[in-house]
């Protein structure tokens, strides 16, 4: 969907060269006779000194649907680096037969990107 272009550019943040010291990956799709799932679930602690947040750790989770009455995706994103910096976006978007929809919330404190 949209968003997953949204959520991949701020997992890459740190780029080339960071030591991951921890990361959890999860993936579970299914498909039946009501409709199509699909679940990514990332959190990593980020070591040293590299990227925007420095040392900190990330999460990230996105739930797409896809039934009868049209498809559904759900994602969260936040971060907290060692500085005290925190950013965090919370999202849905639908299309269905009364329409599209769009609804997204942030918080952010100390981060100046």
């Amino acid at each position: 969907m949209i968003v997953a272009g949204a959520i991949a550019l701020p997992l890459t943040m740190g780029g080339a060269g960071v030591a991951m010291a921890d990361a959890f990956h999860s993936h579970d799709a299914t498909a039946g006779p009501d409709g199509v799932s699909d679940s990514h679930t990332s959190a990593v602690a980020h070591g040293g000194h590299h990227g925007h947040f420095g040392g900190g750790a990330a999460f990230a989770e996105v739930n797409s649907t896809t039934g009868p009455d049209g498809p559904t995706t759900e994602w969260i994103f936040a971060v907290a680096g060692e500085n005290g910096d925190v950013v965090y976006y919370k999202g849905r978007d639908t299309a269905g037969p009364q329409g599209v929809s769009s609804t997204a919330i942030s918080a952010t404190s100390g981060y100046e990107g």
